[in-house]
């Protein structure tokens, strides 16, 4: 009796090491399959961020180019065509800068 019980353990040892072996792959393919959502996932998040990225830095260019005559005159065109959102924004920015300096005593 002492044989089979022999011939049990080695079955069980080589149905361990068959099972760990397909855990072992299949948590490889997962990972793997982690890896490529999250480099697909990068890609798009660069491919949509590029283009605002860009345009940031003409119109940075753009007012590094400038005169200052230049930006007030843009800016009072600017509050001229939108009256209500130049109030909200200068009141938000005041607002912001209050906080500031509470914050700064």
């Amino acid at each position: 009796m002492a044989h089979k019980g022999e011939g049990e353990s080695v079955g069980a040892g080589e149905s361990f090491e068959r099972v760990a072996t397909q855990v072992g792959k299949r948590g490889h393919e997962a990972i793997d399959h982690v890896a490529d959502a999250v480099h697909r996932g990068a890609s798009q998040v660069k491919t949509g961020i590029e283009g605002p990225l860009e345009r940031a830095r003409e119109k940075a260019g753009e007012l590094r180019e400038k005169k200052v005559g230049d930006i007030v005159e843009d800016v009072r065109d600017v509050v001229r065509r939108h009256p209500g959102k130049a109030i909200a924004a200068a009141a938000a920015a005041g607002f912001l800068f209050a906080v500031w300096l509470r914050r700064r005593d």
